[in-house]
C-alpha cells in the first residue's frame, strides 16, 4: 500500500530526477487530416490530461523536412519575416495552371543575412488540388518559379532556399524554370496542346514526352544567384527509386501505364538538358523540381538535407547532448518505406538511438510491419513503441476523427500507459 508520505516522496524523486527535462513532440503532417502542429498539440493535450498531477514539461516543434509547413517552422525557429505576394497583381499560378484563389501567398526572408526561403507547397502543393483532380499529368511548378523570381527581382535576394516537398507535380522543375524566363521549349507536334488551354504556354507533366528541344536563354541573368533545395528524400530523378516510381502514385498516377508514361517523359527531359544529373541523390524530390535547376544552373545549385537544416535551426543536437530530453513523441500519416528517407520520424529515430532516449511513434497507418527492410523490426526494443490508428480504430475513424482517436489511444491503451509510466514516472 502506498502511503501519502511515500507518494509525496515518489513525486519528489520524480521532480528531482526529471528537473529541467522535457518531452519533445515533433510530428510530420497527417496529410488530408491534420497539420504537424495540430497533431502535436493534440498529443500534448492528451499527455497532460493523462498526467495532470505531474509537472510535465513539453516542447512542440513546428518541424518540416522541406515540404509543407516549412515557412511556419523557420519563422518559429529562426525568426524569419514573411513576405506577402498579391496573387492577382502577380498572377501567381497554382498547380492546376489557374491563378491561386487566395489573395496572398508568402515566402520567408532574412534581411540581415540576405536570403529568402520558398516553400514550393505554398503554390504547387498537393493540398491545393482536390482529391478528384489529382494527376501529375495536369500539374505544374510554374507558380514556384514565380515566387523564386519575385524573391530575386523584387526582393533583391541572391540566395534562395527552396523547400522541395509536398508537391502535386511531376514536371522535372521545367515549369519553375519557365517562370524564370530562361528556357524556350520546342515541342514535337506542330500545334502546342498547351496553347489551346492557356495563354502562357505553361508546361505540365503531360507535356514532357512531347519536348523536342529546350533552348536555354538569359541564363546569365541569374549567374550570381545560389539555389539551395531543402528536401527529405534521397531519390534520384529517374529509375526504380526515382521521382515517378516513388511518389507519383500519391499524386494521382494510379496505373502502371501512367507511371511508365511519366517515366518516359522524365527520360526525355534528360536528353535535352545540358548536364546529366539523373543519378544525383535528391534530384527526384517534388516530382524532380531540383533536376532542371541542377542541370541548367549546375555550378550554383545544391541539394541540402531539409531535416538537418531545420533541426540545426532549433539547436536540437545541443539539447540532446545536454541530456534535457527524456522522451520523443513523433509520427506521420503513413508509416512506409519513404519514412526512412530522411523524414521527421527517421530523424527522431536517429536522435533516440544516438542519445538513448525513449521513442513513441504514432502513425495513421503502418505499412512497414511486414517489410524485411524495416529497421524497427530488427531493432525493436522496449525503448521504442509504435502505434497506428488504423489497426486500433479502423480507417474511416482514423481519417475522419483523428484527434479523438489519439485522445482515446492515450486514455485507454494499456500498453501505451505502461510505456509512458515507465518513461515519465520512474
Amino acid at each position: 500500500m502506498i502511503t501519502k508520505n511515500s507518494e509525496e516522496e515518489n513525486n519528489q524523486n520524480y521532480n528531482n530526477k526529471n528537473k529541467n527535462k522535457s518531452i519533445l513532440i515533433s510530428f510530420d503532417s497527417f496529410k488530408d487530416c491534420l497539420s504537424s502542429f495540430e497533431i502535436g498539440k493534440c498529443v500534448d493535450k492528451s499527455l497532460k490530461d493523462k498526467y495532470c498531477d505531474e509537472k510535465i514539461e513539453t516542447e512542440i516543434l513546428k518541424i518540416s523536412d522541406g515540404g509543407e509547413a516549412l515557412l511556419e517552422c523557420l519563422e518559429s525557429s529562426l525568426g524569419l519575416k514573411l513576405c506577402s505576394v498579391d496573387t492577382k497583381e502577380y498572377s501567381i499560378i497554382g498547380p492546376l495552371g489557374s491563378v491561386i484563389e487566395k489573395q496572398f501567398v508568402h515566402y520567408a526572408i532574412n534581411e540581415q543575412e540576405r536570403y529568402a526561403v520558398i516553400e514550393m507547397a505554398e503554390v504547387s502543393g498537393i493540398q491545393l488540388v482536390p482529391t478528384s483532380k489529382r494527376s501529375p499529368f495536369n500539374t505544374t511548378t510554374y507558380g514556384t518559379g514565380q515566387l523564386i523570381k519575385h524573391a530575386i527581382e523584387v526582393g533583391g535576394f541572391s540566395t534562395i532556399y527552396i523547400g522541395a516537398g509536398g508537391s502535386a507535380t511531376n514536371d522535372a522543375g521545367l515549369g519553375a524554370i519557365q517562370a524564370l524566363g530562361v528556357i524556350d521549349i520546342i515541342y514535337n507536334d506542330s500545334e502546342n496542346e498547351n496553347n489551346k488551354n492557356n495563354n502562357n504556354n505553361i508546361l505540365f507533366g503531360k507535356d514532357l514526352n512531347r519536348i523536342k528541344e529546350i533552348k536555354i536563354m538569359n541564363k546569365l541573368k541569374y549567374k550570381d544567384v545560389k539555389f539551395h533545395f531543402l528536401t527529405d528524400v534521397r531519390n534520384p530523378m529517374i529509375g526504380e527509386r526515382g521521382a515517378v516510381y516513388s511518389f507519383s502514385e500519391q499524386k494521382g498516377a494510379k496505373t502502371k501505364e501512367d507511371k511508365e508514361k511519366l517515366e518516359r517523359g522524365m527520360i526525355n527531359v534528360l536528353k535535352h538538358l545540358p548536364v546529366d544529373i539523373s543519378k544525383i541523390e535528391g534530384s527526384g524530390a517534388a516530382g524532380g523540381l531540383p533536376s532542371s535547376f541542377l542541370s541548367i544552373f549546375n555550378e550554383t545549385t545544391q541539394i541540402i538535407n531539409g531535416m538537418d537544416f531545420v533541426c540545426r535551426s532549433y539547436g536540437l543536437d545541443e539539447k540532446f547532448q545536454s541530456n534535457r530530453i527524456q522522451l520523443i513523441i513523433t509520427g506521420e500519416g503513413c508509416f512506409d518505406q519513404t519514412t526512412l528517407d530522411g523524414k521527421v520520424v527517421s530523424k527522431m529515430y536517429y536522435y533516440s538511438k544516438t542519445f538513448n532516449v525513449n521513442l513513441l511513434i504514432i502513425c495513421g497507418k503502418n505499412n512497414l510491419l511486414q517489410q524485411s527492410s524495416n529497421p524497427f523490426s530488427n531493432d525493436y526494443s522496449p525503448n521504442i513503441q509504435i502505434y497506428d490508428l488504423v489497426s486500433q480504430f479502423g480507417i474511416d475513424n482514423s481519417l475522419n476523427n483523428t484527434k479523438h482517436c489519439i485522445e482515446t489511444l492515450f486514455k485507454e491503451n494499456e500498453n501505451l500507459t505502461s510505456f509512458l509510466n515507465k518513461t515519465i514516472l520512474s
